[in-house]
């Protein structure tokens, strides 16, 4: 009977000793996956920062490409519009002249 008794202890230690180190296991391999699981959060984070940062400076670039584009053909049509009304401008130019310097008297109105 004590060896019953003393077979049923051994058997309890043994169970709890097996039961204490499956808990270590089960502690280790949440703590790993825990680390894993921050690499792989870091990563992504790393990666979508440097996606979002390329996404950016590509949108810079069109849109400086755009703004000078714009900027150009703005000029363009601005010196072409100073062209084709060239002599009307130097015209009223000369009018504005003739006027300023011809006596009051002497204008035709």
């Amino acid at each position: 009977m004590n060896e019953i008794v003393n077979q049923v202890f051994e058997a309890e230690d043994q169970a709890r000793k097996l039961l204490e180190k499956t808990r270590t296991e089960i502690l280790t391999l949440q703590q790993n996956t825990d680390k894993e699981i921050e690499e792989i959060n870091i990563r992504t984070r790393e990666l979508s920062t440097s996606t979002i940062q390329n996404i950016i400076e590509v949108a810079r670039k069109q849109v400086e490409e755009t703004k000078n584009k714009t900027f150009s053909e703005a000029e363009q049509e601005n010196e072409a519009f100073f062209l084709q009304k060239k002599g009307q401008i130097a015209g009223v130019v000369d009018k504005i002249v003739d006027f300023i310097c011809t006596p009051e008297y002497l204008r035709d109105e």
